[in-house]
């Protein structure tokens, strides 16, 4: 059998409108319930200590987790070696000592108190600020600062000051002011306690996502993962960030290897604690490129879309789309639904990001694939043809089905003209059939062009053949040879550059070009 994939890819389909929802965001369904309640275990010198997250809802639970000895961590440079210990007990009381970190040299101390404000909180609210009020006759003022509770790492609990441009910033002027990062319109000052805790969370595996880098060098790292602002801007508003430029509700560090071959994109100033970072890892969990992701930036639709495939615990692709699709039948034994955001038009046809629910009908495991290109007609959605965005959230139900003849299909269901957005197929003839996923004007002379993914035995999706030639090749003008097992690759470059290349699996399963 020969599938040529631009007449593999028609359909059958019958469009019926659901019920419309107002396009109004709402937030009891955010799945950011209970994520902080997650837990991990770790043995430090023998004893396993257990990651609760800090209770602030009431002062007592803030004064308990300020109690006891923080360290001042340097963030930015190295040269100047500032060293700051802050002890404060039970009652609030403070001491604060300063120090040289290379010399030993002592830089002085002070003492007082901290006390709580409001400023974010309510009256009757857990407080948000601290206030140290200082033994000094003279300056009594030493500054009031939001403090966040930023991560546990490496047995350590992360704790950042940030000055609340309310009364002085004195109380850490023997911190050298060049050491201490402004990266949210005020100036943030790291601290460290040791608590024992330490995370077993796992690296996360071939995925892209967010992350704030704690420390580490060439061959390791620690990374907590968050989620940008505007990815989370329909969040409730208990989990609204402060400043931060990110939304973190798992605050557990993870320690990261390093691919000797990773892609640094940051620049000649090295990553900072304290900042996030976009991150992306390969199948072993390493580190494979790391990039710069800057607070002040929205995220784009591709963006919040690849978030919710990477970590669908954190953000539901439904919150953000527009369009809902379910198919009525199953589909190749999944229940099949998309989740998709229309972006602009592209010829007859209305494209932008959707995930790709599927539901294995006998286990119940969902899996998700992300597509930067998926595509409706545009008669499918005549409001966003007509003014380039819909009003209201449109939900559509399919019958999904195969036409060898596109032109029947065409006439027959006019509004979906013949093209499949995803379909399954045996493209490397080891007997199993796999996912293929239309990407819309993305091929060759603007016909659409596919990402491949095997299916493992427990239902999930692979994309490593997508990488893989002559598979990261595939569009319409490919040719599928399942009798010769052999896939014939055009390429058209004009009249006087046109060619096609042929390729097979030799004896040891390797795919080589015949010619």
């Amino acid at each position: 059998m020969i599938i040529n994939l631009v007449t593999a890819a028609t359909v059958i389909l019958s469009v019926s409108c659901g019920q419309r929802t107002n396009r109004t965001q709402t937030t009891e369904n955010v799945p950011f319930q209970n994520v902080e309640t997650r837990r991990a275990t770790s043995a430090i010198s023998g004893v396993a200590q257990t990651v609760t997250p800090p209770d602030f809802s009431t002062e007592k639970g803030v004064a308990t987790y300020l109690t006891g000895t923080w360290k001042f961590v340097d963030t930015q440079t190295e040269f100047e070696n500032p060293g700051c210990t802050m002890e404060i007990d039970a009652d609030l009381n403070i001491s604060l000592s300063f120090y040289n970190l290379l010399t030993k040299k002592d830089e002085g101390a002070c003492r007082g108190k901290i006390t709580f404000d409001r400023f974010f909180a309510n009256t009757g609210e857990a407080p948000d600020l601290v206030r140290f009020k200082l033994d000094d006759t003279e300056r009594q003022d030493g500054g009031c600062y939001f403090f966040r509770h930023e991560t546990v790492c490496n047995g350590k609990r992360v704790m950042t000051l940030q000055f609340a441009s309310d009364g002085n910033d004195f109380i850490f002027d023997r911190i050298n002011v060049v050491n201490v990062s402004d990266k949210h319109n005020g100036r943030e000052y790291v601290f460290e306690q040791e608590t024992g805790e330490q995370s077993t969370l796992e690296p996360r595996k071939d995925s892209e996502f967010y992350a704030v880098y704690w420390g580490g060098n060439r061959e390791w790292m620690w990374l907590d993962d968050v989620v940008p602002n505007a990815a989370a801007a329909s969040l409730p508003s208990k989990f609204a960030p402060a400043k931060t430029g990110y939304t973190n509700e798992v605050k557990q560090s993870v320690r990261y290897p390093v691919s000797s071959s990773a892609d640094w994109e940051i620049g000649s100033g090295g990553m900072e604690q304290g900042r996030f970072y976009a991150i992306q890892t390969n199948r072993q969990g390493e580190v494979a490129g790391i990039r710069n992701a800057t607070s002040s930036a929205d995220p784009s639709l591709e963006d919040i879309f690849l978030l919710a495939y990477n970590m669908p615990e954190l953000i539901d692709a439904a919150d953000y789309a527009d369009v809902h699709i379910k198919y009525n039948q199953p589909v190749n034994g999944y229940n099949a639904e998309v989740f998709f955001m229309p972006e602009e038009m592209r010829y007859d046809k209305i494209t932008g990001p959707a995930s790709l629910r599927f539901t294995h009908q006998k286990t119940g495991k969902k899996r998700q694939v992300h597509s930067l290109y998926f595509a409706v007609p545009a008669k499918m959605l005549p409001e966003f043809e007509d003014k380039g965005y819909l009003t209201q959230k449109q939900t559509f139900s399919l019958d999904y089905g195969l036409s060898g003849n596109a032109d029947e299909t065409t006439a027959a269901h006019p509004l979906y003209d013949g093209e499949l957005p995803f379909f399954f197929a045996d493209v490397n003839f080891d007997g199993k059939q796999e996912l293929l996923l239309t990407q819309f004007g993305q091929g060759q002379r603007g016909c659409s062009s596919y990402i491949v993914f095997s299916i493992t035995p427990d239902g999930a999706f692979d994309d490593h053949l997508a990488s893989q030639t002559p598979f990261d090749q595939l569009d319409d003008f490919s040719t599928i040879d399942s009798e010769n097992k052999q896939i014939t690759i055009p390429h058209h470059n004009g009249a006087d550059n046109s060619f096609e290349e042929v390729y097979k699996q030799d004896e040891n399963g390797k795919w080589v070009k015949l010619h």
